[in-house]
């Protein structure tokens, strides 16, 4: 079993999430903090 593999980039203006082979942009402010709890699994 492999590990989750996840990166986070913070800018001035956006959060870019990679997680399992997939990209998510959020806005950096706190809807897009909530946003990226909801893509990772509880315990990252």
């Amino acid at each position: 079993m492999e590990a989750p593999v996840a990166g986070i980039d913070v800018s001035k203006d956006k959060l870019v999430v990679y997680f399992q082979g997939k990209f998510y942009e959020f806005p950096n402010n706190k809807q897009g903090f909530e946003g990226v709890k909801q893509i990772l699994p509880g315990g990252c």
